[in-house]
């Protein structure tokens, strides 16, 4: 599992999008990690492993970012 962790002591309300694309970063590079192992040896691979460049038993490990945000004004 890859955790990606961030402190924010102002509001950014576009931060759901901008948390979905770490997460989508993170995934994107271990697609191409794969995709290259898959290329190097592309003996055995059925047509749609073939064509994705992702065996049956590929796997990505799962993503999952925390946005920790901590307010200094304490009247809100």
């Amino acid at each position: 599992m890859i955790v990606g962790i961030e402190a924010q002591e102002t509001i950014d309300y576009l931060i759901p999008l901008r948390n979905m694309e770490y997460d989508v970063g993170e995934y994107r590079k271990q697609a191409a990690k794969i995709r290259q192992e898959v290329k190097k040896n592309p003996k055995g691979l059925e047509a749609g492993e073939y064509m994705y460049g992702f065996r049956k038993d590929s796997k990505l490990y799962p993503v999952t970012t925390f946005i920790l945000y901590i307010s200094r004004n304490l009247t809100n």
